[in-house]
């Protein structure tokens, strides 16, 4: 191959993924990215049945299990997050799955008073919704209740917002992804096994030039990625209000 062709198509590659680096960066600047963590944590599980003599009652209640459960629920995102956004039918709420909530939910952290943030248990004791006014960049809520259950299973994040596919955890936050990574996924299919065999020869010298060059292009990425965060002084992670160690 020429090298001047060669040139060519590393430039090509470079320039792609810092307009796609941009122009994504550009689009996570406005929208809505609602956010939640929840974090358990164990009072009282099965073993305390195996002593004899021991009887634990809350509010005049018999509790064989007991934790106290943080949650928080924010917007990552810059577009402002409004209650017209959030389906009457499909609330944010979180739901108990065969437990029930054995306290009113108490309120650790909310931005301020104008968000008009509360919490509302309903008849059965299983499901606490999640109202607000609006939820400007990062802002949203921490609360804690105390229930019987015990793991994640029985404790469930459900809702959904106008517009957006899915309330995603604070663990899968996107914190970068390249975004030549993701156009040579789309670009490549998963499998090759069933393509006629001068297909798979022709894929396989075309893999050998673009690598390299997606390689490359994929350090210069991550730099840009990283100098736009610290110019623009985009979020981080571990926001200190959605932090559950302050709250323990």
């Amino acid at each position: 191959m020429d090298l001047s062709l060669t040139n060519i198509i590393f430039l090509f590659f470079t320039l792609l993924g810092i307009i796609l680096s941009i122009l994504f960066y550009i689009k996570g600047k406005k929208e809505k990215v609602p956010v939640y963590d929840i974090e358990i944590i164990k009072i009282i599980d099965e073993s305390f049945a195996n002593i004899k003599g021991l009887s634990i009652y809350y509010d005049k209640i018999a509790v064989g299990k007991l934790s106290r459960i943080l949650v928080a629920f924010f917007n990552q995102g810059r577009e402002l997050l409004e209650s017209k956004d959030i389906p009457t039918f499909d609330p944010i709420r979180i739901e108990l799955i065969n437990s029930q909530v054995l306290s009113e939910p108490f309120l650790r952290f909310i931005p301020s008073p104008n968000n008009k943030i509360n919490l509302a248990v309903n008849q059965n004791k299983n499901e606490i919704i999640i109202n607000f006014d609006y939820l400007a960049h990062k802002e949203g809520v921490v609360f804690e209740f105390y229930t019987d259950a015990l793991t994640e299973i029985n404790i469930v994040f459900s809702g959904s917002v106008k517009g957006i596919m899915s309330i995603i955890p604070r663990s899968q936050l996107n914190t970068g992804t390249p975004y030549t990574v993701i156009l040579i996924d789309k670009v490549f299919p998963k499998s090759i096994d069933h393509l006629p065999i001068i297909t798979r020869i022709l894929l396989y010298i075309l893999a050998l030039l673009i690598v390299p060059i997606a390689f490359v292009s994929i350090l210069i990425e991550f730099f840009i990625y990283l100098t736009v965060r610290i110019l623009f002084r985009a979020d981080v992670l571990g926001e200190d209000n959605f932090s559950f160690y302050k709250y323990r």
